[in-house]
């Protein structure tokens, strides 16, 4: 999806070179913790984990612009892939966030829980997003396999399965399938199981934040997740 703004999505160029400087940016942080007498060494292996974390992510990335279009491609790949990509990485962002406040062991484990779905929750999220998206503007218009896509397979009748199998794959060449494709996904229950994933991610989320006493950063939190997953009042 497209990163956003105060004025909405911005252009894909200037999302990227916006994501681009983020990175150094997060790089460029670690130089100023000894600056607070956070031990070198400490911050020497922050720095790499982030460069092994980014590494990792970047092959979640290459997996899903690879499986996502294989006709064979599954919830099990979809699942390494989406943890890959961001679950590892908002949990592992989460726990060094703690460890340099000076969180125990606890803190540490409870934020890595809670970055860890937090990545997952917004990685589903942008899969029900996208469904939504304008015609020939989304990840279905290119006939990937997103979670609502996969959960449709999974349950289509085989005749039903063979047809949307044969729509998709013709998608980016007759995008006018797009709708038709859409409504399928809908009726085969696609959009509902996302928005229950999504849901049961976000109360992991929340779960983890148990562990914290009520203040100020912890409605942060819980915000953050409202904003990810606003449904959770409706399916409760």
């Amino acid at each position: 999806g497209f990163i956003s703004g105060p004025q909405g999505p911005l252009p894909p160029g200037v999302g990227v070179n916006l994501a681009t400087t983020l990175l150094f940016l997060g790089q460029t942080a670690f130089d100023t913790l000894s600056a607070a007498s956070f031990p070198l060494a400490a911050a020497w292996a922050l720095r790499q984990q982030l460069n092994q974390m980014l590494v990792q992510m970047c092959h979640g990335q290459h997996q899903d612009l690879v499986a996502s279009v294989q006709p064979d491609s599954d919830q099990a790949l979809y699942w390494q892939i989406a943890t890959a990509k961001t679950g590892d990485f908002f949990g592992w962002a989460s726990q060094a966030g703690a460890w340099i406040g000076g969180g125990d062991d606890a803190a540490v484990e409870a934020s890595a829980q809670f970055g860890h779905n937090l990545g997952l929750l917004l990685q589903i999220m942008d899969d029900w997003h996208d469904l939504h998206a304008e015609n020939g503007n989304s990840d279905l218009a290119q006939g990937k396999r997103t979670l609502p896509v996969l959960y449709a397979l999974t349950v289509a009748p085989p005749a039903r399965k063979q047809a949307l199998q044969a729509m998709l794959s013709t998608i980016p060449l007759n995008v006018t399938r797009e709708t038709a494709v859409r409504q399928a996904i809908i009726e085969l229950g696609g959009l509902q199981y996302t928005l229950v994933q999504a849901a049961m991610r976000r109360q992991r989320a929340q779960a983890a934040l148990a562990h914290f006493p009520d203040n100020a950063a912890k409605n942060q939190l819980l915000a953050l997740l409202d904003h990810a997953f606003p449904f959770a009042k409706n399916m409760a």
